[in-house]
């Protein structure tokens, strides 16, 4: 599906509501077939996924898009810890008796997301380039602000595709195309 929507693979983060996945493409000297080399899913708990967002999100009486686009707002970011989301409820709490503006908790929630979420990728800095993000995290500008921020990427190598929402489902739809045209003719033959 990526390679449908930005026509090469590198990575993939896939950030969704309850899981969150990133994956290491590779070619094999192909360019035009991209494979899988590596990849892994978040476990079950809600820190490493979209769900960390909306659930901070309420607690500052936000919707997760408003919290993105103040988070893009902020000139600097609280520090918040993005292990745990009882954690993170902690510090926004005491962050909040201390009147930290909402735009910079907001932008410490996206940093912390992407933290949790970089610090389970080993040889992070080895990734092929571009990264393309996709999934409901790449529709949030605050959390697209932090990966660009803790990569330090230069132009071009964060890609958020048009149709991000749908690169999961255009890749099923291909694969699904290219494997019943196979059996097809293998049934005629």
């Amino acid at each position: 599906g990526v390679k449908a929507l930005e026509g090469k693979v590198g990575t993939v983060f896939d950030l969704g509501g309850q899981f969150a996945k990133w994956i290491k493409g590779g070619n094999e000297g192909n360019p035009a077939d991209p494979v899988i080399d590596d990849f892994a899913l978040n476990g079950l708990c809600a820190a490493g996924s979209g769900v960390f967002l909306e659930q901070q999100a309420a607690r500052l009486q936000l919707s997760v898009q408003t919290l993105g686009e103040i988070a893009l707002q902020a000139k600097k970011s609280a520090r918040i810890a993005g292990r745990c989301s009882v954690f993170a409820k902690s510090d926004m709490i005491h962050l909040q008796q201390k009147g930290t503006p909402v735009d910079e908790i907001a932008y410490g929630l996206c940093l912390a997301l992407s933290r949790t979420f970089l610090s389970s990728i080993p040889e992070l800095s080895q990734l092929p380039l571009p990264i393309t993000i996709i999934g409901g995290g790449g529709e949030n500008p605050g959390l697209i602000r932090a990966f660009k921020e803790l990569l330090d990427s230069g132009p071009g190598q964060l890609l958020v595709p048009e149709h991000q929402l749908f690169a999961c489902a255009i890749g099923t739809a291909i694969e699904a195309r290219s494997s019943s045209q196979k059996s097809l003719s293998d049934w005629h033959s």
